[in-house]
């Protein structure tokens, strides 16, 4: 099968953060791109390898320099700094409705009038973008 398929994406916000996480497992042949507006995957994962890719155009802008990404055998996390700290009305620029595979990651949202008390996640031992 030679088609292109779109990995299952979560996202969250902060004030000053996104958070996007690519579902999959076992990736093989990764390829990340982050620039001020867009974030750009692909990679092979399944077996036979099953090609998934995606592009995100943001609402706004983002920071690539301070942004970070963690890769573990079952997903990539990224960090992505916002440009402007500030809440944006979604993820994406609207298109045609909201994409199949995107959904909201409960687990890291906060929503604006929230407390930013608990805020840390662990990247530790994450690539710089500008080390890729």
């Amino acid at each position: 099968d030679n088609r292109t398929l779109a990995p299952m994406v979560l996202w969250a916000q902060r004030k000053d953060t996104l958070y996007v996480t690519i579902s999959l497992p076992d990736i093989k042949d990764q390829q990340l791109c982050l620039t001020e507006d867009k974030f750009t995957f692909s990679g092979l994962s399944g077996s036979p390898p099953q090609k998934y890719a995606v592009e995100l155009e943001f609402q706004g802008k983002v920071n690539t320099e301070d942004s970070r990404q963690l890769s573990t055998d079952r997903e990539v996390v990224m960090l992505i700094k916002k440009a402007e700290s500030g809440f944006w009305k979604g993820l994406m620029v609207k298109k045609d409705g909201k994409p199949h595979w995107l959904k909201t990651d409960f687990n890291r949202w906060k929503d604006e009038d929230d407390s930013d008390a608990d805020e840390d996640f662990d990247f530790g031992g994450g690539a710089n973008f500008s080390d890729m």
